[in-house]
């Protein structure tokens, strides 16, 4: 994908069938909606492919995440723009649920990103320690904020604080001073406490 082959989208597809549906799934249970269609499932996932090729080359295997976790923005931003598509026209016996605005604000569930993070911690001594620094120096939503603006900044979005503004409900200035504060906090724990210090060289403190 990464090189602009068309069908590898697709091909990701069938062969990675079962965790892209598990994660269009799970975004659209964030959202309340229930019993959707396996074929509206299906054109979902292989959106989600596509959402993978459009950056696919910002994507590194050594990274620790699989593609359809560290692109999870994205995936997220695609099954709210398609929930939102129903506004109007959305039907409860067949849909289940009830319709949220495509920028539905943060759900109080727990951070994808943040889930990620702990999945990768479990085999990470360095992702583990990160997830500890964050428990000292932020809430969990603005840690989710720090680690998600980071990837979409990675990823070539010109405008990261205006992209999560409309996923988590808040103004893109809020959602600025929220990354800026959790990141001098992540800075000043990892330069005053020897414990963090392995933490200096990563992306999120350099």
């Amino acid at each position: 994908m990464a090189n602009g082959d068309l069908a590898a989208p697709f091909d990701l597809h069938r062969e990675f069938n079962g965790p892209l549906t598990a994660v269009v799934r799970r975004h659209l249970r964030r959202l309340n909606v229930h019993a959707v269609p396996e074929e509206d499932v299906q054109s979902l996932a292989i959106d989600a492919a596509l959402c993978l090729a459009d950056c696919a080359g910002a994507w590194s295997p050594e990274g620790g995440a699989m593609p359809w976790h560290w692109a999870h923005e994205r995936i997220r931003a695609m099954v709210h723009r398609w929930v939102g598509q129903f506004a109007d026209s959305w039907e409860p016996d067949r849909h289940g649920g009830h319709v949220v605005d495509a920028t539905e604000a943060w759900t109080g569930e727990d951070p994808p990103m943040l889930e990620v993070l702990a999945t990768v911690a479990d085999e990470d001594p360095l992702a583990a320690l990160l997830l500890e620094a964050f428990s000292v120096v932020g809430n969990p939503r603005d840690c989710e904020l720090l680690l998600a603006y980071t990837v979409q900044r990675q990823s070539g979005d010109p405008s990261p604080a205006n992209t999560l503004s409309a996923l988590h409900g808040r103004s893109p200035e809020a959602v600025r001073q929220a990354v800026s504060r959790t990141r001098r906090g992540l800075i000043r724990l990892v330069a005053d406490d020897p414990h963090y210090a392995p933490l200096t060289d990563i992306l999120l403190v350099a």
